[in-house]
């Protein structure tokens, strides 16, 4: 699965958005759907996140995540903004202003995953840090997200 890179007209520095086809068939959908409504499953495919705890992950509710950065573990609140079973979640960070939007669409030839990370920086050092470094960064982990994602389903 090799993402297709479309980066669009952005809010900051730090959004990046990833498209990608698979060619396999409905069972990623299926699969990865099943990933990604479970929050605390994330672990066991997301990198970075080490631990979710939460009770339920519908619309508007909040869960604890801890999430490796390069300041080291960091535990924050997640609101789940938008959520729609099995094909698309959106949420966001409280601390930072990281976000990550999940959109999964069934296709002729497979499943269409398109992954956006970026972040709507809220303390200054956030904002230093997106300005910086935050494409790269997020590129990468977006990257790293769907190759877990692959392996996790496969």
């Amino acid at each position: 699965m090799t993402p297709i890179q479309t980066r669009l007209a952005v809010r900051h520095s730090g959004e990046c958005r990833f498209i990608v086809s698979t060619r396999t068939s409905t069972r990623l959908w299926k699969r990865s759907g099943a990933l990604s409504a479970s929050r605390t499953r994330y672990p066991e495919w997301w990198p970075r996140v080490v631990e979710v705890e939460g009770e339920r992950f519908e619309e508007d509710d909040e869960s604890v995540q801890v999430t490796n950065t390069p300041r080291g573990n960091i535990q924050s609140h997640f609101l789940v903004e938008h959520r729609d079973d099995l094909r698309e979640i959106r949420m966001s960070c409280d601390l930072s202003g990281a976000y990550a939007a999940w959109l999964l669409t069934p296709a002729q030839v497979g499943t269409l995953i398109e992954l956006e990370m970026g972040m709507d920086p809220k303390p200054l050092s956030d904002r230093v840090l997106d300005l910086v470094a935050g494409w790269r960064y997020f590129q990468t982990w977006s990257q790293q997200s769907l190759e877990a994602l692959r392996m996790a389903t496969s």
